[in-house]
């Protein structure tokens, strides 16, 4: 899957920004990458067209058809907002369309209604509010007013005003909800919370981003220029401490190498003594040998009938007495 949002940042060729997206959100190759989309061995799913920049939409489906008029026999899956895409003047060249319904009243219904008293309060707020139904018209809204009015009274339910004002009615209350599910105490308090998410929405909205990853953090999020050398230097730093202690890593093998080495040398040596006195042995008795296959019992000599001064192991004369 391939997040839409992003090409609007350098508007790369559409096969470019594929084999980047897939280095940067998957860490393949970048020789791999490039293998798998000229020689269409990847399926693209590309979702949130309608959360590209509205000044690059067109341009960004206008890429997309380009793609597709060199790859015509690749499949490929576009999701958008049905509003927004229709506002568009360029269309899609894509041979057909899927629209997702939006729910009815009588599959919420039956969601409140299974979920029992815990979504009591709800239910009754519901049935006495009809503006409130058209916000419950996907499965993600259904799910955020469950989480958010889970276990409230009826009274506690506040909702009323426009349509946008019902939505930060309830997106507020699903923020305080979302802070008491906290089990570990956190040294921040609410308010610093939010006031972060909001500044990390906006610097991700102003870099054409709708996933967050904490890599791609950059220093240039930064407002102000102190802030930024202040986070260069301390990501120089740190950088700067990991290779120390990745070559002070490496000195202490070598050391332990080195002090093993006497040692080492002795118990080989010990063990090359010990191998050629039994060789030595072995030759001296004549009776077996020492072959890659192991031990060879050596075939008794026809003519020799006397027993062996002093016996050896076995000899089939010295066997014999």
């Amino acid at each position: 899957m391939f997040t839409l949002s992003t090409w609007a940042e350098h508007r790369l060729a559409f096969a470019d920004w594929l084999v980047d997206e897939l280095i940067k959100r998957y860490a393949i190759p970048h020789k791999l990458a490039k293998a798998w989309v000229d020689d269409e061995l990847i399926l693209p799913l590309l979702d949130g067209l309608d959360e590209v920049a509205s000044d690059h939409r067109e341009a960004c489906v206008t890429a997309i058809n380009g793609f597709v008029r060199e790859h015509g026999l690749l499949p490929l899956v576009v999701c958008s907002r049905k509003a927004d895409y229709e506002a568009l003047s360029v269309r899609l060249r894509l041979p057909s369309a899927v629209i997702i319904q939006s729910l009815s009243r009588r599959q919420v219904q039956s969601y409140v209604e299974q979920a029992g008293m815990s979504l009591a309060g709800l239910r009754t707020v519901l049935h006495d509010d009809d503006d409130l139904w058209e916000l419950l018209n996907t499965p993600l809204m259904l799910n955020i007013m469950a989480l958010a009015y889970q276990g409230q009274a009826p009274d506690a339910i506040h909702t009323s005003g426009t349509i946008d004002a019902r939505r930060t009615q309830l997106f507020a209350a699903y923020t305080e909800a979302m802070f008491r599910r906290r089990v570990k105490a956190i040294p921040y308090t609410p308010e610093q919370t939010e006031r972060w998410l909001a500044w990390l929405a906006r610097a991700m909205k102003t870099h054409q981003q709708s996933v967050f990853y904490l890599e791609w953090l950059q220093p240039n999020w930064l407002l102000g220029q102190r802030q930024q050398q202040l986070v260069t230097f301390i990501t120089s730093v740190a950088q700067f401490i990991s290779i120390c202690r990745w070559l002070q890593l490496i000195h202490k093998n070598r050391l332990a190498l080195l002090e093993n080495a006497p040692f080492s040398a002795l118990w080989a040596r010990k063990r090359y003594r010990v191998a050629q006195r039994f060789r030595q042995y072995l030759r001296a008795t004549n009776c077996y040998k020492l072959s890659d296959s192991g031990l060879e019992q050596l075939a008794p000599t026809p003519s020799r009938t006397a027993p062996c001064r002093p016996p050896k192991i076995g000899c089939s004369s010295c066997l014999r007495t």
